[in-house]
């Protein structure tokens, strides 16, 4: 787990440490970025990862289900602009995939190593 204690001796815990994803050493907090994602309408379940890039840089992606009657470029345009209000720039995902099932493990935790060969095959928003 990830916490801090206050000057009153108080502990916070802030999130896991798995879920903070590290891009050349500014962190992002994925679970944050998961909750962003999946309040946005339309979303029945999205996630963050980690992906790298044809030229071999680290960047965020997502990958979400969409509810039938939700136009999935509009979905995916409301998930940047609310990622870019709320976060830092590179929280924003450049990647956006839509697949039916979202990788989870059966305590509902997200698989982010997963992500990547659910999202295979599939053209990125």
């Amino acid at each position: 787990d990830l916490g801090y204690l206050s000057d009153e001796g108080e502990l916070y815990l802030t999130g896991r440490v798995d879920d903070v994803l590290n891009f050349g050493g500014s962190k992002v907090n994925a679970a944050l970025v998961d909750e962003i994602i999946q309040a946005t309408p339309g979303v029945i379940d999205g996630i963050c990862f980690m992906q790298t890039t044809a030229h071999g840089l680290d960047e965020i992606s997502a990958v979400i289900s969409v509810a039938k009657d939700f136009d999935v470029a509009v979905v995916a345009a409301d998930i940047r602009k609310r990622l870019a209000k709320k976060m830092k720039r590179m929280a924003v995902p450049k990647r956006i995939y839509v697949a039916v099932n979202i990788p989870r493990n059966p305590n509902g935790k997200a698989v982010r190593g997963e992500a990547i060969k659910a999202v295979s095959g599939i053209d990125p928003i």
